[in-house]
């Protein structure tokens, strides 16, 4: 099974407008997905427990990194 799959097997075209959204982060401050509109946004649920989770996080470190100059959130 694939991990991604392309916008046009889901049913978004690339202008799709994503779902209203909010979240807490650590530290319990409230984020509105549209507060990140125009940015490219990675949103990566995870667990500590889950040792692929854990895994590839410093592959997102290194993405994080290599895009701070580029309109992207994580």
């Amino acid at each position: 099974m694939p991990l991604a799959a392309p916008a046009q097997e889901l049913g978004l075209g690339s202008s799709a407008t994503a779902p209203p959204l909010r979240l807490p982060d650590l530290h319990g401050r409230i984020h509105h997905l549209s507060d990140y509109r125009g940015k490219v946004v990675l949103l990566n649920f995870w667990a500590s427990w889950c040792a692929p989770c854990r895994e590839e996080m410093p592959s997102i470190e290194t993405l994080r990194r290599a895009l701070r100059a580029e309109p992207f959130d994580r």
